[in-house]
């Protein structure tokens, strides 16, 4: 997106992009609970489901069309039209509540797996929608004054024929089933001890954390990359693609892991969790910027013909940051983060789904996702701002601490991350223990 905003705005500065990459998180916290009540009310899927996708059809429409917008407003219409896609965020919410309360209880572990890997799916084939465009450049095919299909615009098409195929399979040929809902479960779940409140803290907490780790790289990754390895916007475009193909490709051998090795049944979630926040600080700790080497990153003036590296008349820190190697970027980023982040998806949710016991869990799980959106939310305002005043060294030295400082906190309290206590009045329940049941979501 920031090539994009760079290409359609010049003058729309890192720290207003912080605000537009926010934009999406806070329409999805705004509308959570409008989708989680419709969905709760109607007790139905499909039309709660459908808006979602909708929202994001028009939010990517508009964004195809920025180029149309006069130039003082087409900041403000990619903060809207990301604000209107972030509606759309809420389909992964509804899916993922469906999924945890439609099975029976023997067929959940094989339902989230499926889940699992439509997003593993997703980080593969976004990117690489990317990567297949990015040979069109910035002007190809003109549609309408300043309005090409080239390589920022092709994306959004791409996502408003995706979400219309949604909608299509979503009314046409999805069928809504609820096996077993109104089951002993619902009964038995009316006595169960309340989840431990330390536990839930941690996990929300822990939420909070990984996406504004990875939050933060959304937002400063193509300036930063632009910026440190004196790429164009062309190369920064295709260089992140190859990156989060990369990254997507490691991810979803993990998923596989866990869905066709039991994986889950081989790992502790709890340690699991732990480690995958220290893989975090060490992607941030590989590729801080340290004073080894006594070459600098290559600057420019607005001045210079040669417009490639860190603009002296934008950033005042450009003079005293060393040199770095965009292949140590890129290596760390698959390593650390490929690995990092799908076990924590994994094992952090196993751990919330076996803290909170087999009961209805659509409350929590709107805290765990509106963690995740504050998450988002925060991020792109705060370390943009701080990026564009004092420089990549200060955020990568807060994106260091935050998971080292999680990974020790979920250390000392790890006796808390137990799995909830089941009475033996409560363990019949559709024919499964309520222990088998939470060893099922656990593992």
């Amino acid at each position: 997106m920031w090539p994009f905003m760079q290409s359609a705005d010049p003058q729309c500065t890192e720290s207003f992009f912080g605000f537009i990459v926010a934009a999406y998180s806070v329409g999805g916290i705004l509308t959570t609970q409008f989708f989680s009540r419709w969905n709760f009310k109607s007790s139905s899927l499909r039309s709660p489901l459908i808006t979602a996708v909708g929202c994001s059809i028009v939010g990517n429409s508009v964004y195809f069309a920025i180029p149309l917008f006069p130039l003082e407003f087409r900041k403000w219409a990619m903060l809207a039209a990301r604000f209107v896609v972030g509606f759309g965020d809420n389909s992964l919410h509804l899916l993922h509540g469906y999924v945890c309360t439609a099975p029976r209880a023997e067929d959940r572990p094989k339902a989230l797996a499926i889940l699992t890997v439509g997003y593993a799916l997703g980080m593969v084939f976004g990117p690489l929608t990317q990567l297949a465009v990015n040979p069109l450049g910035t002007k190809q095919i003109k549609i309408l004054g300043q309005l090409y299909f080239n390589m920022f615009t092709a994306p959004a098409v791409v996502a408003v024929v995706i979400g219309l195929l949604t909608i299509v399979i979503t009314r046409f040929f999805f069928t809504e089933i609820y096996a077993g809902i109104e089951s002993k479960q619902s009964e038995s779940a009316k006595n169960l001890e309340p989840p431990n409140k330390i536990a839930l803290a941690l996990c929300f907490t822990g939420r909070f954390v990984q996406f504004f780790t990875f939050a933060c790289l959304e937002a400063i990754g193509a300036s930063y990359v632009e910026t440190i390895f004196a790429e164009t916007k062309e190369n920064v475009v295709q260089f992140l693609a190859i990156t989060n193909i990369s990254t997507a490709l490691v991810a979803m051998a993990v998923y596989f892991g866990y869905i066709f090795c039991q994986l889950g049944q081989r790992v502790v979630a709890r340690k699991v969790v732990i480690l995958a926040l220290i893989s975090f600080g060490l992607f941030y700790t590989t590729t801080f910027l340290w004073p080894f080497t006594n070459d600098t990153i290559k600057i420019y003036s607005e001045n210079d013909t040669d417009q490639l590296g860190c603009n002296r008349n934008r950033f005042s820190w450009c003079d005293s940051l060393p040199k770095s190697n965009k292949w140590i970027y890129f290596s760390a980023f698959v390593l650390f983060v490929g690995l990092g982040w799908p076990n924590m998806v994994v094992c952090l949710g196993n751990v919330l789904s076996s803290v909170i016991g087999p009961r209805n869990q659509a409350y929590y799980q709107g805290i765990f996702q509106a963690c995740a959106g504050a998450g988002r939310l925060l991020a792109p305002i705060i370390m943009s701002s701080i990026y564009h005043n004092f420089g990549p060294r200060f955020v990568w030295s807060i994106e260091i601490a935050m998971p080292l400082t999680m990974a020790l906190i979920f250390t000392v309290f790890y006796r808390h991350l137990t799995p909830l206590q089941i009475e033996k009045n409560h363990e019949e329940l559709d024919g499964t223990s309520d222990t088998a049941i939470t060893s099922k979501i656990t593992t």
